[in-house]
């Protein structure tokens, strides 16, 4: 199961935390729709933070795609900070990287907006 967190910084960045597992089978649906809503309630800008994500599957990139999808819609920007080595090495294998900004950091991915 993934939990999910969701926080607003100062500078009206809304950080989104998710701990456990990003892979099939695992509340992916409702972490996606979770994300979803806060663009739709307006988030123009919003930092996923993997640093509590164990690994990530093909269903997990398929998720963080169909947010980084809808952000794009909504005329909103969407990093993702703290992928493990692990999650990062899967991130990097899939070339979302090529896709969706990766920082170390959720105060990285920030100071990039």
């Amino acid at each position: 199961m993934i939990l999910f967190t969701s926080h607003t910084m100062p500078t009206d960045i809304t950080v989104v935390e998710l701990s456990g597992r990003l892979a099939l089978g695992n509340s992916l649906r409702d972490a996606e729709d979770k994300i979803k809503s806060l663009m739709a309630q307006g988030s123009k800008k919003v930092i996923v933070d993997l640093s509590k994500i164990e690994l990530t599957d093909s269903a997990g990139i398929g998720m963080l795609m169909m947010c980084h999808g809808t952000a794009v819609g909504a005329g909103a920007a969407m990093r993702i900070a703290g992928a493990n080595e692990r999650v990062m090495a899967v991130l990097r294998l899939t070339r979302v990287n090529e896709t969706l900004a990766l920082f170390g950091s959720t105060q990285e991915a920030a100071n990039g907006f």
